[in-house]
């Protein structure tokens, strides 16, 4: 009798998983030999102290909305190819469309924007007509000619 292609791939997805949870009960056992370390080592400095006290970390898992590097290019091009100085939620809404993100990013482009700035690469601009600020290209300095 021949498999379904619903069951073939039910057996699948079961293997996968199967698979899955044998890497992290891997993973587990070596955590947790890291930690019988740690205690040795705690101990090995104090021997007064009780590890069992040791408060236990929430675990956060890091969501990358961006890969290394890709915003901050992307902010680089909007300002690039702007014609006047951008007001910080400009740049959020222009790179937000360039890299086809549908949510707000302005928080992570203000933050990429003041890394920049401090790196020389950008520079803030407050003489608009309505005195906020905006941001733009530093020009390069030219070479002198003698």
């Amino acid at each position: 009798m021949s498999m379904s292609h619903v069951v073939s791939g039910l057996v699948k997805k079961k293997s996968a998983l199967l698979g899955e949870a044998d890497h992290i009960k891997t993973q587990l056992k070596a955590i947790e030999q890291d930690i019988v370390a740690l205690d040795r080592s705690i101990l090995l400095f104090d021997p007064e102290f009780d590890t069992r006290l040791v408060r236990i970390t929430k675990h956060k898992p890091i969501d990358r909305l961006f890969r290394h590097g890709e915003l901050t290019t992307a902010v680089l091009d909007v300002l690039k190819t702007a014609d006047t100085p951008l007001r910080d939620i400009e740049v959020a809404e222009r790179t937000s469309e360039k890299l086809e993100i549908g949510q707000d990013i302005s928080t992570n482009v203000r933050g990429s924007l003041y890394a920049l700035h401090n790196k020389g690469a950008v520079r803030k601009v407050t003489d608009g007509p309505d005195a906020y600020l905006r941001w733009e290209i530093r020009p390069m300095p030219t070479a002198k000619a003698d």
